[in-house]
C-alpha cells in the first residue's frame, strides 16, 4: 500500500512523515510546497491534469491531507482557500480513482464542547468533514476526517499556549497511533467493499 501525505513538513506532516511508515508497515511519500519534500506541490497552483501529478495520484491507496492552517485565528481567507485547496485535491482524488482520503478536522468543527466559540476556523473543518462524508459515498471509496488535537511545531510551545488550544494537546506518539488506525480503518472499509 502506498500513503501520499499532502503537508509533509508541517507539524502534523513532520511526525506523520517519520513515523506513519513504521506504524503501518506502508510506503508514504510526502507531498509539500516547502523544500525538502519528496515531491513539491503547492495546493492552491498545482496542475491535477499534469501526467506526472495523476500518475502520483493513481498510485495511492490512500491520500492524507494535513496541508491546512493550523492557526484558528488566523483570517478567514486562510480557511476559505484552505477549503478550495482540500475541494480540488479531492475532485483530483475522485478523477483518479484514490481509493481512501483522509482530511483534517479539528475539535474546533463543534467547539462549544471545548469552551469555544465557532468561527471560520471551526466551520473550514466541518466543511472538509462534509467532503469527506461526501468523497466516502462513491462506491469503492472510503473517507474520514480526523479530529486532530493541538500539534505545535515544538514541545516547548506548549508551556505558553492558549490555554484553550492546550487543553486538546496530542503528543507525537499520540499524533501517529491517531492517523495509523485511521488508514487502517478507511483500509479495512475498501477491502470488505470488495
Amino acid at each position: 500500500m502506498t500513503i501520499l501525505l499532502i503537508g509533509a513538513l508541517g507539524a502534523v506532516g513532520r511526525l506523520l512523515h517519520r513515523g506513519l511508515p513504521e506504524a503501518t508497515g506502508q510506503q508514504l511519500i510526502g507531498v509539500d510546497r516547502a523544500p525538502g519534500a519528496d515531491l513539491r506541490w503547492d495546493l492552491d497552483t498545482v496542475d491535477y491534469a499534469d501526467p506526472a501529478v495523476r500518475a502520483t495520484l493513481t498510485g495511492a491507496d490512500v491520500v492524507i491531507h494535513v496541508a491546512t492552517s493550523p492557526d484558528p485565528y488566523a483570517d478567514a481567507a486562510v480557511h476559505w482557500q484552505a477549503v478550495a485547496s482540500a475541494t480540488r485535491l479531492l475532485q483530483a482524488c475522485n478523477n483518479t480513482d484514490v481509493p481512501a482520503v483522509l482530511l483534517p478536522s479539528s475539535g474546533w468543527a463543534e467547539p462549544a464542547g471545548l469552551g469555544l466559540r465557532q468561527n471560520s476556523y471551526g466551520r473550514s473543518k466541518q466543511v472538509l468533514e462534509s467532503l469527506a462524508a461526501m468523497y466516502a459515498q462513491q462506491p469503492g471509496r472510503a473517507a474520514e476526517a480526523l479530529r486532530i488535537g493541538w500539534v505545535p511545531h515544538h514541545p516547548d510551545d506548549l508551556a505558553g499556549a492558549d490555554p484553550a488550544i492546550a487543553s486538546s494537546y496530542w503528543p507525537a506518539d499520540r499524533v501517529v497511533s491517531e492517523f495509523a488506525a485511521a488508514v487502517a480503518r478507511l483500509s479495512s472499509t475498501i477491502s470488505s467493499a470488495t
